[in-house]
């Protein structure tokens, strides 16, 4: 009897470490990513179309047969939870938002900050020195670049000079100061801010831009993994394999394509 239930045993054992029963496993896998609302690289969860960066990394999962749920938290919240692990990662980070967590060695997507201020400003960006003579309004835990990170870090104490949001609506709550004479500008991503706008055509027509943000490291967004989640460098490579080959095989153009129109 004990001969048998060795060999049974070995035999469980052996199917365990199996292609099937990893695929059985891998069923039941579910992957959490959470982010702040901003469409179009992480839209509505559950909707149509989630996000230009939720598509790639539903992509880069299923094939391994994992599960993404996808959720809404505010920004320095979904950064502080996944970093404590109980949630495994991010959408939408640069890598100076979160420099600990388990980046792809590409990015998904490279935007665009621009500097917005009322319709009727004459306010103009030219560099780090114009926001001497303006009130910014940015979002918590965001990072723009290097030299406004650092700006608006030294000024955040002076509400003249910066005032600081956070919430799943930090966007409309600084479009809301601007309209109120709260602050004189604000900074977003180009494509976001026409998402906002199309969704919210109650703001439409009342801002401008003023000018644009240098790209830098911090353009570059990515999905990025929690550096307590022990599968965070795999899925990683899952994220990085999948962006290269939607690339490669003219895919990528057309899942922008459905969020930004095939000019963006």
């Amino acid at each position: 009897m004990k001969k048998s239930y060795l060999i049974l045993a070995l035999i469980l054992t052996a199917l365990a470490g199996s292609p099937l029963a990893s695929a059985n496993q891998n069923e039941d896998k579910t992957v959490r990513l959470v982010a702040d609302e901003w469409c179009p690289y992480n839209c509505t969860p559950g909707d149509e179309a989630p996000g230009i960066l939720v598509e790639i990394a539903q992509r880069a999962l299923e094939k391994e047969g994992i599960k993404l749920q996808y959720d809404i938290l505010p920004w320095a919240r979904a950064i502080d939870e996944s970093r404590q692990g109980k949630h495994d990662g991010i959408v939408g980070a640069s890598i100076a938002d979160a420099p600990d967590f388990a980046f792809p060695d590409i990015h998904q997507f490279m935007m665009k900050n621009a500097v917005y201020t009322l319709k009727d400003s004459q306010w103009q960006y030219k560099d780090i020195s114009s926001f001497k003579t303006t009130s910014l309004g940015v979002i918590r835990d965001y990072s723009y670049n290097d030299e406004l990170d650092a700006y608006v870090k030294d000024n955040e104490s002076d509400q003249n000079k910066v005032q600081v949001v956070s919430g799943e609506d930090a966007l409309e709550i600084n479009v809301k100061k601007l309209l109120a004479g709260r602050i004189g500008t604000l900074i977003e991503d180009e494509n976001v801010f026409r998402m906002f706008l199309r969704d919210k055509p109650e703001y439409k027509d009342k801002f401008r831009i003023a000018g644009y943000l240098p790209e830098s490291e911090t353009s570059k967004i990515h999905v990025a993994f929690s550096p307590t989640n022990k599968n965070a460098a795999h899925y990683a490579e899952l994220i990085a394999q999948e962006t290269k080959e939607l690339q490669k095989s003219g895919e990528m153009d057309k899942i922008i394509a459905r969020y930004l129109g095939s000019t963006h």
